[in-house]
């Protein structure tokens, strides 16, 4: 028999990729389990967690994906981890000024495995020590980003808005192959998957 509740649940792949000491573990950790932990601990190649949500009457489980940003070698980063992503979600941290020179690298990376639809975004940790101009945010984001954010996984600013806006465009481009678009704005970045030298975009 058919366990229909079963069927009628979502599932989205989100992958979250960076340099190390970003935040990434510490974003999902406060959008799933409402925490911060002061203690830094480094992600040994990938870690995974469910969250599921109600998203426009319908269940959705949203597999979060955290990579490690330990990698001397971008390039070594195992491609398996970036496969079936529906949303790449790219971290950098404001006060950090190495995790923003490998932007681009982090993004070609996932740009050379994941479909032409894929969601891409571009977020700014760590707003509780140090916020950035909208502008210059957008700038970095430039033509290659669907949306940029910032936010605190330390309080929780941003996090929640980040997660939710991330689950609405993919639902919005899944909803646009089939002709029946949600009315969700995404923005358009004119790239669709230029290539660019490594380094910051800003």
């Amino acid at each position: 028999m058919v366990d229909h509740d079963q069927e009628s649940v979502r599932s989205f792949k989100i992958i979250l990729a960076g340099h190390g000491y970003t935040g990434k573990t510490s974003l999902v950790r406060q959008y799933t389990d409402g925490r911060f932990n002061e203690t830094y601990v480094a992600t040994l190649g990938s870690d995974f967690i469910v969250k599921r949500i109600q998203h426009a009457k319908r269940t959705v489980d949203l597999n979060l994906w955290t990579l490690s940003g330990q990698h001397c070698d971008i390039s070594t980063v195992p491609s398996v981890n970036f496969r079936f992503a529906d949303a790449v979600v790219i971290v950098f941290a404001i006060n950090d000024e190495k995790s923003m020179l490998v932007l681009d690298q982090w993004r070609q990376k996932a740009e050379e495995i994941v479909s032409t639809d894929t969601i891409f975004v571009l977020v700014a940790n760590k707003c509780d020590m140090k916020r950035m101009q909208e502008k210059n945010l957008e700038d970095m984001a430039g033509n290659f980003y669907d949306h940029y954010f910032q936010t605190s996984a330390k309080t929780g600013e941003g996090v929640g808005k980040l997660f939710e806006t991330v689950t609405d465009m993919i639902v919005e481009k899944q909803a646009n192959r089939t002709g029946k678009s949600t009315g969700f704005k995404i923005r358009q970045p004119s790239r669709r998957r230029k290539k660019s030298s490594p380094g910051c975009s800003c």
